[in-house]
C-alpha cells in the first residue's frame, strides 16, 4: 500500500495506523503500524497475509491512518483489503515500447513497436491461456509471439492502432481477464530540441515524445507527476481522482491529440441529437483500486450549470447516450472552488447533486464529484476489471425555434353565443424535429371581436391550455395562437367553431318573431275558417 504526501519539506513525516480487521483474525495477516517518509513524497507499507490450512471464507482488513506527525491527513484516510481462497481472476496490462522508450505514441520512422501482455494471478498454482485479438492475425506488419506483439509501422504514416489480448486461467470456476490499448502512430517523429514546451525545466529533446507514465501525453508536454491528476484543458485545471489510483487520457481523448481529457460531442462520433454541450465533455479512465471499487473523481466546470441541466454519459455504440445513474455506489456531487481550487476527492464539502442557482458564484469555479462503480451502470466496459471508463459532460435539452408542425385544436364545434358555455383550447408546441418545446410564451386571440381567449397554462411535454369564451356574436369563429421562444415565433389558426347567436327562440326571416307570435297566428287563422264554415252552415 502506497501512502502519499503532497509535497515534502525538511520535516520528516510519520504516520502511525490503526489495524481494524473484519472477519479476519489477527494469525490470518501482519501489517507494520508506522511508515516512516524522510525523502520523496511516497512510503509504502506491506502487508503480509498468513498461509493457514483452515477453509474460510473471504474476510477483510480495513487499514486506517492515525494521527500523522507533522502533517493532517486528507480525504482518503483507510484502504480495505480482501484476504480470499476461492479462485480470483487474473489481471492484464498491455505495455507499449518503440527503441527502448515506452508510451502509447510511436512513429512510423522510429523502428518496430512491440505491445507486450504483462499478466499475473493471486493464484500461483493457476497455469494461463494468453489469447490476442483475432484480427491482429491477418495484419501483414504484425508478428504475435506469445505474450509479445511485434509492429512494423514503417508503412502505416498517421494512424492510430489498437491491440487486445484476453488471458484465462484454469481455475475452479475458470475466469478471464481482457485489456486493450490504443497506439497513436505518428507518420516521423517531431523534431524536438532545447525548448521546455511543458515549463517543467528539462527541454523538449531531453524528456522525448515518448509517454514513459502512460497518460496519454507526450513527456515533453506532460508536466505533472501525480498519477491521479490530469488536464482538462488549456486553463490548467485538472481531474483529480483519489490519491493512490491512477487517471489517464480516455481512448478518444487520446485519439483527438489535444494532450487533455476534454473533449468535443464531434469527437465521440455519436451525436447525442437532443442535447447540447456548451461546457464540452471529458474523457478519462481511472484505475487502481478493486475490481468493483467505486471511483471518487473531481471535475471542474468551465461555466455555470443552467437550470435543467443533467450528466450524461457515452456508453459506447451499442447503447449510445444515456443520463447518469444514481444509486448506493454511484453519485453526483458538487462543491464550489476556493482560491481556484477544488476541494479533493471525498471531501465534506461536496453536497448531493448538481449546483443551484442559489449555491453557484460568477465567475467562480464549479466543482463536480463523481462516484463512479467499476462495472456499474456508469461504466462504458461495463466490466468489473478495476478500471473506469467515462465519457460525460453536462447537457441541457436542445430545441429548435416554434415550427408550423404546431397544433391547435377546440374541443367543442359549435357553442352558444351569450351564455355560459366556454370551450378550452390546446396548443401543442414542437420544433422543427418534433420536439415538444417547453417554456414558450403562447397567447391567442379569437376571429369574433367580442369572443375572448384567456391566459395560457403550460401542462407537460410542450401542451398549454387556455379558455375560449364566445360573446354575443354569433357565426363562425376560428381561433389563432403565437407561439415564441423570446426569439423566433409562428402563428396557428384552428379550425371553425359555429358560435349560435342566442335569443327568446327560432328566428322567423328578418323581423323578429318568435315561435310564440307563430303559435298565435296559426291559431287566429283556424279561428278564422271555422267560423268562415259556421256561417255556411248557418
Amino acid at each position: 500500500m502506497t501512502v502519499q504526501i503532497n509535497y515534502f519539506d525538511t520535516f520528516v513525516w510519520q504516520y502511525k495506523f490503526v489495524k481494524v480487521a473484519s472477519a479476519a483474525s489477527s494469525g490470518d495477516f501482519s501489517v507494520s503500524d508506522t511508515v516512516t517518509i524522510t525523502e520523496g513524497t511516497k512510503g509504502m507499507v506491506t502487508m503480509t497475509v498468513n498461509e493457514d490450512s483452515e477453509a474460510e471464507s473471504a474476510e477483510t482488513v480495513v487499514i486506517t491512518l492515525g494521527s500523522p506527525t507533522n502533517a493532517v491527513t486528507g480525504s482518503v484516510t483507510e484502504r480495505t483489503i480482501t484476504i480470499v481462497e476461492e479462485n480470483v481472476a487474473p489481471m492484464i496490462h498491455l505495455s507499449v515500447a518503440q527503441g527502448g522508450t515506452s508510451g502509447r505514441i510511436v512513429a512510423a520512422d522510429g523502428g518496430p513497436v512491440t505491445v507486450t501482455a504483462n499478466y499475473s494471478d493471486l493464484n500461483p498454482g493457476d497455469t494461463h491461456t494468453l489469447e490476442w485479438d483475432s484480427a491482429l492475425s491477418g495484419l501483414d506488419y504484425v508478428t504475435i509471439d506469445g505474450a509479445t506483439v511485434t509492429v512494423d509501422p514503417s508503412t502505416l504514416g498517421d494512424t492510430l492502432m489498437t491491440a487486445s489480448a484476453t488471458v484465462t486461467d484454469d481455475g475452479n470456476p475458470i475466469l478471464s481477464a481482457s485489456d486493450s490499448v490504443v497506439v497513436k502512430i505518428l507518420a516521423t517523429a517531431p523534431a524536438l530540441g532545447a525548448d521546455d514546451s511543458d515549463g517543467d525545466g528539462i527541454s523538449d529533446a531531453d524528456e522525448g515524445y515518448g509517454d514513459s507514465d502512460n497518460d496519454g501525453i507526450p513527456d515533453y508536454l506532460d508536466n505533472i507527476d501525480e498519477s491521479n491528476l490530469a488536464p482538462v484543458g488549456d486553463s490548467g485545471d485538472v481531474v483529480q481522482t483519489s490519491a493512490g489510483t491512477t487517471v489517464v487520457l480516455g481512448d478518444t481523448a487520446f485519439s483527438s491529440g489535444n494532450n487533455e481529457v476534454g473533449i468535443d460531442e464531434s469527437d465521440v462520433g455519436s451525436a447525442d441529437a437532443d442535447w447540447d454541450y456548451l461546457g464540452g465533455l471529458v474523457d478519462f479512465k481511472v484505475s487502481g483500486a478493486q475490481a468493483g471499487a467505486t471511483y471518487n473523481v473531481v471535475i471542474p466546470l468551465s461555466g455555470t450549470v443552467p437550470a435543467g441541466a443533467v450528466l450524461r454519459k457515452f456508453m459506447g455504440d451499442n447503447i449510445g447516450w444515456q443520463d447518469f445513474v444514481e444509486n448506493a455506489t454511484n453519485a453526483i456531487h458538487s462543491a464550489m472552488a476556493t482560491s481556484g481550487t477544488c476541494p479533493e476527492p471525498g471531501s465534506a464539502a461536496y453536497a448531493p447533486g448538481l449546483p443551484t442557482a442559489d449555491v453557484m458564484v460568477p465567475e467562480q469555479t464549479i466543482c463536480l464529484e463523481l462516484l463512479i462503480e467499476d462495472g456499474g451502470p456508469n461504466d462504458m466496459d461495463g466490466v468489473a476489471n478495476g478500471t473506469v471508463v467515462d465519457p460525460s459532460g453536462i447537457a441541457t435539452l436542445y430545441f429548435g425555434p416554434p415550427s408550423s408542425n404546431s397544433t391547435i385544436s377546440i374541443d367543442a364545434t359549435e357553442l352558444k353565443a351569450g351564455g355560459n358555455e366556454t370551450a378550452t383550447v390546446t396548443v401543442t408546441a414542437v420544433d422543427p424535429d418534433g420536439r415538444a418545446l417547453e417554456g414558450m410564451t403562447v397567447s391567442a386571440s379569437a376571429s369574433l371581436s367580442d369572443a375572448t381567449v384567456g391566459d395560457f397554462t403550460e401542462s407537460a411535454g410542450g401542451v398549454y391550455t387556455a379558455t375560449l369564451t364566445p360573446g354575443k356574436t354569433g357565426g363562425e369563429l376560428t381561433v389563432t395562437a403565437t407561439i415564441s421562444d423570446g426569439s423566433d415565433s409562428i402563428s396557428i389558426t384552428s379550425a371553425v367553431v359555429t358560435i349560435k347567436k342566442s335569443g327568446g327562440g327560432c328566428t322567423v326571416g328578418g323581423s323578429g318573431s318568435s315561435d310564440s307570435s307563430m303559435i298565435i297566428l296559426l291559431l287566429a287563422g283556424m279561428l278564422y275558417l271555422l267560423r268562415r264554415k259556421l256561417l255556411k252552415i248557418q
